[in-house]
């Protein structure tokens, strides 16, 4: 299978980030009647644990995380939780009755609502004619978890700001997705760009045409491996992730692979997924640079079978191991 890497990737996921003993490793030798007395045990335990969860109801996913979903070093992190569709309403009726944070906050956490990248944009869509509405949401959004917001989050709430005339407020946040590494998208673009037609804001038409000539954003390539590392991190990995990094990327180097990897040192194995996708599709030869670069990143005790592994790999390519990983 082409993507065989990534399949092989996510099902270690788990074990390589969790210390866990071995299943099927030796064990000493034990008596036969100790082994039949641990067996019993266990088996009473389970029926124990089974008949537990018959009769208490399991609390929903992530409870122990409330309002927002993070991202762990663990398999479940690879699945965003599924939202019940009442809380998109609910977030919605929130932030419509509330204007206090605190009281927000106590509202959701009431009914269990759990704040990820699907349901921000669920519920900035919904939000759309309402844009002080909208706005409260984004902000706190911002304040409580910022890496709930993606350039497809931004790019909505502008366009929200920017279709209901908010001009002010458009412009603020236009200039803080400009510093933060986000660009104005083209759909987002057209839309305001209608609105200020119909308006007559001929000067803000103007502004808004120069923002695309120019480029929106910092296209060096240390903020585009800034913007990537942050899609990476974010997002759970898949085809529109892939895409979005695409869309970012005109041109893969080792430099911007060994930018991308250095902002994602605290995500390993996303690190990992990422180093080897870019290589699978043909994107970017390794070279000396990107391997040691992933090298420093799995340089930690429980990633070692990994960074061995990438070790030999570039030295079998010819390129020497830098010094200073552990």
């Amino acid at each position: 299978m082409r993507h065989s890497w990534r399949i092989f990737l996510y099902r270690n996921y788990q074990r390589s980030s969790i210390k866990i003993s071995n299943p099927f490793q030796v064990l000493p030798k034990y008596s036969p009647s100790l082994l039949r007395s641990l067996s019993s045990s266990l088996h009473t335990l389970a029926l124990q644990n089974c008949h537990f969860s018959e009769t208490h109801q399991k609390p929903k996913l992530y409870n122990k995380t409330p309002l927002f979903a993070r991202n762990f070093s663990s398999e479940s992190s690879l699945v965003e939780p599924t939202n019940d569709p009442d809380h998109v309403l609910l977030v919605c009726d929130a932030f419509t009755k509330f204007d206090e944070f605190d009281d927000i906050s106590k509202e959701l956490e009431l009914h269990s609502v759990v704040i990820n990248h699907d349901l921000v944009l669920k519920v900035l869509k919904s939000l759309e004619s309402k844009p002080e509405v909208a706005k409260r949401f984004f902000d706190w959004v911002l304040e409580k978890d910022s890496g709930r917001l993606s350039s497809k989050s931004y790019n909505c709430m502008l366009g929200i700001l920017g279709v209901n005339g908010l001009v002010v407020e458009f412009w603020d946040l236009a200039d803080k997705m400009k510093i933060n590494g986000h660009g104005v998208s083209g759909v987002t673009r057209d839309r305001v760009q209608e609105k200020f037609e119909k308006e007559g804001l001929k000067d803000d038409l103007e502004k808004l045409k120069g923002v695309f000539a120019r480029g929106s954003v910092d296209n060096s390539v240390e903020k585009i491996g800034l913007r990537v590392s942050r899609i990476v991190r974010n997002r759970v990995w898949g085809e529109d992730v892939e895409g979005e990094i695409k869309h970012f990327c005109a041109e893969f180097s080792s430099d911007l692979v060994k930018i991308v990897l250095e902002h994602l040192v605290m995500e390993p194995m996303k690190a990992l997924i990422f180093f080897r996708w870019v290589e699978d599709n043909g994107l970017c030869k390794h070279d000396g640079r990107s391997y040691n670069a992933m090298a420093r990143v799995l340089g930690r005790e429980d990633y070692i079978d990994r960074f061995w592994k990438v070790i030999d790999e570039m030295k079998s390519n010819g390129f020497e191991m830098e010094t200073g990983y552990i």
